[in-house]
């Protein structure tokens, strides 16, 4: 459910965001609750973040989308065909058209159940193969040639054209070109809708200091095995920062490049069960990493229309409740 109070439906642009993620409620803490660095305890926003539940797709109130963006595909199969049956909208762009063909083929996944509801780009670089087959198959083709924006922030527009999600998941290592891994960080920033970025081994969204108190819900396999994780300044530097909850905690620091970033860092032990991050003013990028054994799953014979049965491992967490969950943005 989104609380959508502004005119503009263009994804792109300065936004003022009262809550920017997955939240159980509005939350009132004082100082017995959560000691803070004296921050202000009263009236303070809480969002909830669940990140088990956005790799695993196990939240069923919450809709998403799904975008294939031009890099080799690493995600383990189980994972990506998962999320990719659960999404509200699919959407391969540009060359990352071939390499979701590509994926497909060596998984022997047949493209006829696994055809992508939208695929956009300039096309500079997809090859006339992979478009005639989806094309084909259904697939909608949308040609997006303004130079003025990535490839990626305009898939993001015309998904948020045809749909209305709660949020986007976003496929793409980090590796190759470092300019493209600096542009899809900046998509995070700039976009009022939440998108993660979802590669073999990280996770990473964007905290924002107006959507309150931060809370990071983790289940063990998550922080087993010393985990890393980062927290990134974005945008402009990042004021009166505090956590709980990892072995490096922030105690009103300011993170900012030029100065100091949290890199390397971990959680405070192997069965820490949250993180809290505060911020006064200021966007982050919150970099994990991932568990290395995901579940299994058995395939559907048709992925778009069929149930699927899953088996849990040790990331999943069978004592979290389904709640209501509720976003908002200015």
């Amino acid at each position: 459910m989104w609380f959508l109070l502004h005119s503009k439906t263009y994804p792109f642009g300065l936004l003022l965001l009262v809550s920017y993620a997955h939240y159980t409620k509005s939350s009132h803490i004082d100082t017995n609750a959560l000691q803070m660095g004296g921050l202000p305890s009263t009236e303070l926003k809480e969002t909830h973040w669940y990140p088990d539940q956005v790799w695993n797709a196990t939240n069923d109130e919450l809709s998403y989308g799904i975008i294939i963006l031009n890099r080799p595909i690493e995600v383990h199969a189980s994972v990506l065909t998962n999320l990719w049956r659960k999404a509200k909208i699919r959407c391969t762009v540009d060359q990352g058209t071939d390499r979701w063909l590509l994926f497909l083929n060596q998984h022997n996944l047949d493209p006829a159940l696994y055809w992508p509801d939208l695929v956009t780009g300039d096309f500079d670089s997809v090859s006339s193969n992979s478009m005639g087959r989806f094309l084909a198959l259904g697939s909608d083709i949308v040609p997006t040639p303004d130079q003025s924006y990535t490839d990626f922030q305009k898939a993001v527009m015309e998904i948020t054209k045809r749909e209305k999600i709660d949020y986007l998941i976003s496929i793409v290592e980090f590796n190759g070109r470092l300019d493209h891994c600096m542009s899809n960080i900046n998509t995070l920033y700039k976009s009022s809708l939440p998108i993660y970025l979802l590669s073999a081994k990280y996770m990473s969204w964007v905290l924002r200091a107006n959507a309150g108190l931060h809370r990071i819900h983790l289940n063990p396999g998550f922080t087993s095995g010393k985990k890393t994780l980062g927290l990134i300044p974005v945008g402009s530097p990042v004021q009166q920062v505090y956590s709980t909850g990892l072995k490096w905690n922030l105690n009103n620091h300011t993170l900012a490049f030029g100065g100091m970033v949290s890199s390397s860092n971990t959680y405070e032990n192997e069965t820490t069960p949250e993180v809290s991050v505060k911020m006064s003013q200021g966007d982050l990028l919150w970099i994990m990493q991932l568990p290395s054994h995901p579940r299994t799953e058995s395939v559907t014979s048709n992925p778009r229309t069929e149930s699927v049965t899953s088996n849990p491992d040790e990331t999943s967490n069978s004592s979290v409740t389904p709640h209501h969950h509720l976003i908002g943005r200015l």
